[in-house]
This record gives structure tokens, sequence and C-alpha cells, in this order.
């Protein structure tokens, strides 16, 4: 199964897509919705309190329990995620820690380039582009998935509808999930 199904569907604010694909007892759950919808903003986080959301927003994304439920007995066996600026804020993060590291190894915190840093981080949240969460749950299943609820939709209120699809061993779908609709079945 691959990683992640193709999806060639454009970014739309307040939607977002689902995938449920079936390869005999294992199951894969593809999400992908608009950072905007997610985090309330849609640029590399600039302050510690836009850091913050965004953390908490991987964390909640990482548990497929807290957006999903199902009517079979399920075990998530990975999850992979694909998340905006995720390597440029690991990477920040090093380097900000080994600048530290060096400033006090030497005694020299003082105006080590704080304010010229903020100055830049401002600078890039103008340059703002387009940005997707994208998440994919591998599960293996003692039977079939038949209903599918997402809870999602109350994290995340400015999200109005999936373009959603299934496909199992014998039968496929494609449809729309809305907000006030959350649940489907896979027949």
């Amino acid at each position: 199964m691959a990683a992640f199904a193709a999806n060639a569907n454009p970014h739309v604010h307040g939607e977002g897509t689902l995938q449920v694909l079936q390869a005999s007892n294992d199951w894969q759950f593809v999400l992908q919705l608009p950072a905007t919808d997610v985090l309330g903003f849609e640029h590399k986080p600039a302050s510690a309190a836009e850091l913050s959301q965004f953390e908490k927003a991987e964390n909640t994304l990482s548990n497929f329990k807290d957006i999903f439920s199902i009517d079979a007995n399920c075990s998530v066996v990975d999850t992979t995620m694909e998340a905006p600026w995720q390597e440029a804020l690991e990477q920040e993060s090093v380097e900000h820690k080994a600048e530290h590291h060096r400033a006090d190894e030497y005694n020299e915190h003082e105006e080590h380039g704080h304010h010229d840093e903020q100055e830049e981080h401002k600078k890039e949240v103008k340059h703002a582009t387009h940005s997707d969460f994208r998440v994919a749950y591998l599960l293996t299943c003692e039977s079939p998935i038949s209903k599918v609820e997402i809870s999602g939709f109350e994290l995340w209120p400015s999200v109005s509808m999936l373009r959603a699809t299934w496909i199992t061993q014998t039968n496929q779908q494609a449809f729309i999930i809305k907000a006030t609709e959350p649940s489907f079945e896979i027949k």
C-alpha cells in the first residue's frame, strides 16, 4: 500500500480530502487539510503562540482516535505526517539551540541578533503560500470497517466538507462528507 494515495484536488480553504483504502486486513486513511483551517493561519509560525498552536495541531493529527471513530476492532500501526514548515522549524530549533549553546560557552549572550531574527520572521510571514497538513494512518483490522464517523470537524470549525473516496477490495465510491453529516458507510 502506498504511503500516500494520489490526490489531484486543488487547495481550497474550508475543504479537505479523505481517502480510505483497503488491502486485505490493512486499511489506510489519508486526510489532507489546509493549514489555515487547522491553525488559523497559513504561514510558518512566527511567534511562540503560533508555534505552540502548530505543535498542538501536530499532536492532535497524530492521534487517529481524536479524529475518527470506526465500527471495527483495529490497531493503528503507523502514522505518517507531512506538516507544512516541519523541516524548516526543526532545523531552526537545532540552529537556535546551537547558537545559544555557543553564546553561553563564550558568555556573549547579550544581543546576538535576536531582533534581526524576529524582523526576518515577520518578512517571511508576509510571503505565505498555500500549505496543507497531510496525514496517513495505517491500520490493521480484525474485521472490515463498515462505518466511519469524523469527529475532527469539531476540532476545525472552518472545515465545512471533505471530498472523500473509499476503495475496498470489492467496491469504491466518491462522495462529499459535510460537517453537518460527519459519518459514512463503506459497503
